[in-house]
């Protein structure tokens, strides 16, 4: 007479296959996540961007972006006095935290640069020090207000690189490395 049902060795081998599937398609889901985050934040960069760009051509005062390396956020500032710096320059502290700012749209003091600060997705930070404000006529200019044109680059926990490129004309794209 046969026994039915199955036998534990048979069952650990049925668990082993399941750990290994697990496991490989946990990595495989896991590099998906990481890759979404950082086209999650590239892209919301990208719009800011030209959002900044609209603001600057339609309002009274430019607008522009601020990142720097190793920060999980960056800042959208006015810049009311024109000089194409954020306030005293600095994006805040490590953890985003910004001390004697007023965050827009709170913002009623003509004397400082009204601020909101972005903050990225889990993983991503930006890897260089950049600022972008853009003038009257969509032109980008940088932090000394010459000609701007400039790349922002996120980088995510795996090493892979997510820039958006603002050419000389004030054009905007995005490319992965």
């Amino acid at each position: 007479m046969h026994k039915r049902g199955t036998s534990i060795a048979e069952l650990l081998l049925a668990l082993v296959i399941i750990a290994l599937l697990g496991a490989i398609s946990y990595k495989k889901l896991s590099d998906l996540a990481m890759e979404y985050r950082l086209r999650s934040a590239v892209d919301k960069v990208q719009s800011d961007i030209i959002q900044m760009k609209t603001y600057s051509i339609m309002k009274e005062n430019l607008w522009g972006i601020r990142l720097e390396p190793g920060r999980s956020c960056y800042v959208i500032f006015e810049d009311r006095d024109r000089n194409c710096r954020l306030g005293n320059g600095s994006v805040g502290d490590q953890n985003c935290i910004y001390n004697n700012v007023q965050v827009y749209p709170n913002c009623h003091d003509p004397t400082i640069d009204c601020i909101l600060i972005v903050k990225l997705p889990n993983g991503i930070q930006s890897s260089l020090d950049r600022s972008i404000v853009f003038d009257k006529k969509g032109y980008p200019r940088n932090a000394i207000c010459g000609l701007g044109m400039n790349t922002v680059r996120l980088v995510n926990l795996r090493g892979r690189k997510g820039d958006v490129i603002v050419d000389r004309y004030g054009r905007i794209r995005i490319v992965y490395q």
